[in-house]
């Protein structure tokens, strides 16, 4: 920040460190039932782990984890921001698990429409996807609906499915 001037770098930085907190404080929420010393040590060890160095730019990972942590420890929201999270980062397709979750504890209705709400990015995305660039190209032939992901990261990425 120069001469009163706020550069984009300043800005991103500041929007991963507001989510970043988000996320601790949130974590820190959803883990204290269990025992404050857990709650302690889960926020702590977020807090300092690897992923921090996604800290440094504006990046998806921090506002995922605020909007997952803090999804997980309300009730009446929870799916529409389970839907912004999974928009965000491919891995929210993994949110149904909480909706299953639900399902050992709640109404049926609510918990099919937890499950299924958080893939509806990833299923919409995958379909624009193969509608976009599968006519005519060979490699669709086989593609399931979510293929163009995997085919991406197996081709150019060389990781294969996820």
């Amino acid at each position: 920040m120069l001469k009163g001037k706020v550069s984009s770098t300043d800005l991103d930085d500041s929007i991963s460190l507001v989510a970043h907190l988000i996320a601790i404080s949130s974590l820190y929420s959803l883990t204290h039932p269990i025992g404050p010393a857990l709650a302690r040590s889960a926020s702590i060890s977020y807090a300092i782990g690897p992923a921090t160095i996604f800290g440094t730019a504006l990046y998806t990972e921090y506002i995922f984890y605020a909007l997952t942590f803090t999804t997980l420890s309300m009730t009446l929201s929870k799916v529409l921001l389970f839907l912004v999270a999974s928009m965000g980062r491919s891995n929210g397709i993994l949110h149904p698990g909480f909706g299953i979750q639900a399902f050992m504890r709640t109404r049926l209705f609510s918990c099919l429409i937890n499950a299924v709400t958080p893939l509806l990015p990833h299923v919409l995305l995958a379909y624009y996807a193969l509608s976009l660039y599968c006519p005519g190209a060979s490699w669709c032939d086989n593609v399931p609906v979510s293929g163009i992901y995997f085919y991406v990261q197996r081709e150019y990425w060389t990781h294969g499915c996820i």
